[in-house]
């Protein structure tokens, strides 16, 4: 699976997006993506892969928010830090991150 190549996805986040028309879209990490992501790597049966993704993902949304003490819309794509552009104090759907990951990905299994 593409997704273990060390060599293709050693990034501080796995998952990125890419809208090369909007940047507002070009590169960050967001939630529901990344829970997509998720929700369908464990629907076709690599529940470890998920749960090691899923642990990176809120170890790293953890790093953030202990630094600047907020959660953030979206995250910089190479970096543990808050995208760009965004605005402190607004997680958005950013919230997904820390609730359903965790209780579905990390402590159920």
């Amino acid at each position: 699976m593409q997704l273990q190549k060390v060599y293709l996805f050693d990034w501080s986040w796995i998952f990125r997006i890419f809208v090369r028309s909007n940047n507002y879209w070009l590169g960050g990490v967001w939630g529901p993506t990344s829970y997509m992501v998720l929700r369908g790597l464990t629907a076709y049966g690599k529940d470890d892969l998920a749960k090691s993704i899923a642990k990176k993902t809120c170890k790293n949304v953890a790093t953030v928010f202990e630094t600047t003490g907020t959660f953030w819309e979206n995250y910089a794509p190479d970096l543990v830090s808050y995208g760009m552009p965004v605005k402190k104090y607004f997680c958005g759907w950013t919230a997904l991150f820390p609730i359903a990951m965790y209780n579905k990905r990390i402590k159920e299994t």
